[in-house]
């Protein structure tokens, strides 16, 4: 019977003379008895989902517009935060098809009647057709004058779901029974989702999560299962699961994975070690956070009598985490490790991402280093990279490695502890090449845009105590401008050696942006120049430095480069 009455809507729909009708003068239509009334729903239903049909107006059902080429196009559509008046954008994914080859940055705006079941991020096939300005532009001049941009001219209409968005759904449980529904948090769902396969112990009012099941009809809500109970509004650390449940971030890893992870020996071998540069006797040591887990990157720096020798040396996952493995395609399916509030998602299993790879003190670990040799006045004279093998000497928290490098030589001297003694000698004396480095770098323009990091201190039970600022210290900044050279050495090797990579580029702020910038800082009451100048912004900046308004200045240029 379906089949039937499929094959007579086509029929229907397609003839000259058809105005727009919804489900019951369709069933009236076609002389639908009462008992076939299901078939026709189920046989709409198809048409729809396969974009044969679509909903317009009052549930009206009609024949999709055809595109200027009669064509679809294959794209994400990304809806509005207005529940109010749903609608959405159409961003296709070839750009290169007319008319989107006009368009400077192409999306397409979708009407919330086009958008049929098509959900925020998911993957479609669009129609377009042009775009007709609204009823009240007949009664302005100034619009029926106006020159409208390509992408105005154009609205895109939903054909087809090619593919779902994976994502969790998290909001408010109400109701019971047949009338269980959840309001998702996330305002660019659609408002309510019935709920199925409810928890038992599921109260209203319960924060939780769920998964999408089905939405095949736009006029009915869609389809989710309960998974998990999140808790209460009040319950601690619910802020935090939401993020993680909605962001759809993996708390597990797969058996598969941790199985490999836990095949990985702890001790070195020693035909690897042989393989390697042996920097175990060196005095390497390590500067992280005070609540830091993993440790992947370790300096040394020594004194020469042209100048220092400076090892930087980064964990080398790449020796357990080999193409293709299964802990390879768990690490490129989560892509980097997650830091919130509370805890930390690693993109490795805790026996990589605390274990093996981490450089802790006392124990032997596998590195990649570069090995810089810089001379007195801190200009490169050569570089190295190598394989190696450390066994770091210390782990020093930020504040800890401050402390040190503010004391003077002779209270450094007199530390009794003979190992602390030649670290914090070492501190200094890295310090001597960092101070030389940095200041070489903001003579040849570089922006001093650094931002004291604030954090919330978190009691047991997850709930915020205080906060903490974090000042970017000399100890974040010898750290920053030794990674910072280890990358410039890098690239420069890679660009001799003609080999392809992947990296950024700045593209020069617009003028306009930073004239907008200037004006702000006018207002503050700083004497501004010409802001398209680098030494002009670096004087501004000094001047500000301390100031009240030195955080409010310094994210307006942000924005404006």
């Amino acid at each position: 019977m379906k089949d039937s009455l499929i094959q007579q809507l086509r029929k229907l729909l397609r003839q000259p003379d058809y105005r727009p009708a919804n489900k019951s003068e369709l069933a009236r239509a076609l002389q639908v008895s009462p008992k076939e009334r299901k078939a026709l729903r189920e046989a709409i239903t198809e048409l729809e989902r396969s974009g044969e049909i679509v909903a317009g107006k009052k549930s009206r059902y009609h024949l999709p517009a055809e595109s200027s080429s009669g064509e679809t196009y294959r794209g994400i559509i990304r809806f509005s935060n207005d529940r109010k008046r749903r609608s959405a954008w159409f961003f296709p994914s070839d750009s290169g098809e007319p008319p989107f080859v006009l368009m400077e940055r192409p999306r397409i705006f979708v009407p919330g009647r086009f958008c049929s079941t098509a959900l925020d991020g998911d993957e479609i096939e669009a129609r377009l057709t042009p775009r007709p300005p609204p009823r009240w532009h007949q009664y302005s001049q100034k619009h029926r004058d106006r020159e409208y941009e390509e992408e105005e001219r154009w609205q895109a209409q939903v054909a087809k779901i090619t593919k779902r968005k994976e994502r969790k759904l998290v909001g408010t449980f109400h109701g019971k029974g047949s009338r269980a529904s959840l309001s998702p948090e996330d305002s660019r769902l659609p408002p309510r989702f019935q709920l199925i396969d409810i928890l038992p112990e599921a109260k209203t009012g319960d924060v939780v999560a769920a998964e999408l099941v089905d939405w095949s009809d736009p006029n009915l809500p869609p389809v989710a299962k309960m998974i998990e109970i999140l808790g209460t509004a009040d319950t601690a650390g619910i802020d935090i699961l939401r993020v993680i449940h909605r962001l759809g971030l993996p708390l597990e890893f797969p058996e598969k994975v941790l199985a490999e992870a836990e095949e990985m020996p702890e001790i070195i071998a020693e035909e690897e070690i042989r393989r390697r540069e042996d920097w175990r006797e060196r005095e390497v040591f390590t500067i992280d956070p005070e609540d830091a887990r993993d440790f992947d990157d370790a300096i040394s720096v020594t004194e020469r009598d042209d100048g220092w020798e400076v090892a930087i040396h980064i964990a080398d996952v790449s020796h357990y985490v080999k193409p293709d493995s299964e802990l390879d395609k768990e690490a490129r399916r989560r892509g980097n490790s997650v830091y919130l509030a509370d805890r930390v998602i690693p993109m490795l299993p805790e026996k990589l991402s605390n274990g093996v790879c981490s450089l802790k003190p006392d124990v032997e670990r596998l590195t990649h280093a570069a090995i810089l040799h810089f001379d007195e006045n801190g200009f490169r004279k050569s570089a190295r990279f190598v394989s190696a093998v450390i066994c770091s000497a210390r782990r020093f928290t930020y504040e800890e490695a401050f402390a040190l490098m503010q004391l003077d030589r002779v209270a450094v001297d007199s530390i009794d502890d003979g190992k602390e003694r030649q670290l914090a000698q070492h501190l200094k004396r890295a310090w001597a090449l960092a101070d030389i480095l940095r200041k070489r770098r903001f003579a040849d323009g570089a922006l001093d845009l650094d931002f004291p990091e604030v954090r919330v201190t978190l009691d047991e039970n997850g709930r915020p105590t205080g906060i903490k600022k974090n000042i970017y210290d000399e100890s974040h900044q010898l750290i920053e401008e030794f990674m910072l050279a280890a990358n410039e050495a890098v690239a420069l090797e890679t660009k001799n050696e003609l080999a392809p990579s992947v990296y950024r580029i700045h593209d020069d702020p617009d003028p306009g942006k930073l004239e907008e910038f200037a004006e702000l800082a006018r207002d503050f009451g700083h004497r501004v120049g010409d802001v398209t100048r680098r030494g002009e912004l670096q004087n501004l900046l000094r001047e500000i430095r301390g100031t009240n308004g030195e955080s409010s200045i310094k994210l307006a240029l942000l924005k404006s480069l």
